[in-house]
Order: structure tokens, then C-alpha cells, then sequence
């Protein structure tokens, strides 16, 4: 299980802190506009949860996991809170479709570099659809300086925050409210 944020069994609790100050300061600027009750947010490429069970679980009633290996989603339902657990979907990101108007943060977390453009970009479309009103898309990822970097390794793609900018059609909030 450490392989899949290489070699780190766990998420560090300064990238946890960081993120809920960041969904806190997005609800304090009126980005994100969370109902009193009902709150729901899909972790997507969620592994075996981590991100789930350290942050998002925390900050809203319900969350959904979606990850396409049965072996990490498996190991998630062990880690993430019975409590706060939805729905889990054992599929990949370019095969996603959010139930429409259901979630008030879909959180995407260094995953999009395993999506070519097309399915990164159908994603983002489907995401948007699968929002609530007031809702948002996080997406924390590694970026490059420039355009794109292949990763010969292991295929994966680190693009720069220009061409995530340009490839989704949307608007980058973090420098909205810093």
C-alpha cells in the first residue's frame, strides 16, 4: 500500500491542514457554498482512502470513492469512517459520470496525470454536471514549468498549470483567493 504515493504510507499532516484551510477559506470567500445538512464530496482516484479518511470525512456528511483498483477501494472501506462512507465505485476516472447536481466537492488529487487529454477533459465536463449549485472541483496535482513532461516510467503525464488551465476551460481559484 505505501507504493501508491511512492513509498509514503500515509498522507502528511501538513498536506492535510493545508487542504481543509483551503476549503475553509473557499466557503469563507463564497466559492463554496455548503448547505447546513446533506453536504457530500467524491474523492476521485482515491486509493485506499486516505485522503478520504484524513479530510474530506471530516468536512462533509457523506463521501463517495471512486478508484479503478478493487484492491486499494477494498483496503479504503477498511480506513474510511462507516459514518461518513457513501458510495464506492470501482471504476476509472475516464469511465466517471457524476449523478448530476449531487456534490458539493469533487476532489481530485494527483490522479489526472494517469488520464490522456481527451479523458481528462470529458472528465472535467462530467464533473461539472456532477456538481451542486455552489459547488466546486479541487484538482491538487503536480505541476510542470511548462507545457507537459511524460514520465517514461510509468506513462504518466505532469502538465503545467497554463495547459490544466487551458485543457479543462476553467479558471484556477487558488489564485483567486490567496
Amino acid at each position: 500500500m505505501d507504493g501508491v504515493l511512492g513509498g509514503f504510507g500515509h498522507v502528511t499532516g501538513v498536506d492535510l491542514k493545508e487542504s481543509q484551510e483551503f476549503l475553509i477559506k473557499l466557503t469563507e470567500k463564497g466559492h463554496l457554498k455548503l448547505s447546513e445538512k446533506d453536504t457530500r464530496a467524491v474523492d476521485c482516484g482515491a486509493g485506499i482512502g486516505r485522503i478520504s479518511e484524513g479530510l474530506l470525512c471530516k468536512m462533509f456528511g457523506t463521501v463517495d470513492l471512486v478508484e479503478p483498483v478493487v484492491k486499494l477501494l477494498d483496503k479504503a472501506k477498511e480506513i474510511v469512517p462507516a459514518s461518513s462512507a457513501g458510495d464506492f465505485h470501482y471504476v476509472g476516472l475516464q469511465d466517471f459520470t457524476p449523478e448530476s447536481g449531487r456534490y458539493d466537492v469533487i476532489w481530485v488529487q494527483w490522479v489526472i496525470g494517469h488520464l490522456t487529454d481527451d479523458d481528462f477533459c470529458a472528465f472535467f465536463q462530467r464533473c461539472r454536471r456532477g456538481l451542486k449549485e455552489g459547488g466546486v472541483i479541487v484538482l491538487k496535482e503536480n505541476v510542470c514549468k511548462d507545457g507537459f513532461v511524460v514520465d517514461k516510467d510509468d506513462s504518466s503525464v505532469t502538465r503545467s498549470d497554463v495547459y490544466l488551465q487551458v485543457r479543462s476551460g476553467m479558471q484556477a481559484t487558488a489564485q483567486i483567493i490567496n
